[in-house]
């Protein structure tokens, strides 16, 4: 048990350390070109709001370095799903399906 906290402890330092130095790479960027402080907050909320969408992962980076029939695969898995709901997908071929799951790169915008 102690090890499992330990590893589960290791790793949430692991994502918070990344989450910072993404946080100060965005605050120095600002700095340095000396954008108006409320355009820099709401940069800053996008990509707080992205983190916490997507953990500070990038899901396509990951797909892009694992091989094509697996990367179907796992684009199959994530995206089949949403693809079928629309009426005009939900009968087509699986191939049609596969295509564009493939295509398909996640876009996170602010609520507001």
């Amino acid at each position: 048990i102690f090890a499992n906290v330990s590893i589960l402890l290791q790793n949430f330092d692991a994502s918070g350390q990344r989450y910072r130095t993404k946080m100060d790479s965005i605050n120095e960027l600002l700095r340095f070109h000396q954008v108006p402080l409320e355009l820099g907050l709401r940069v800053r909320n996008n990509v707080d709001y992205y983190w916490s969408l997507s953990g500070g992962f990038d899901l396509h980076m990951v797909l892009e370095s694992i091989p094509w029939s697996l990367r179907v695969e796992v684009c199959m898995s994530l995206y089949e799903n949403i693809i079928r709901s629309a009426p005009m997908f939900e009968y087509v071929h699986s191939a049609l399906v596969q295509e564009i799951s493939i295509r398909l790169r996640a876009v996170a915008a602010l609520p507001s």
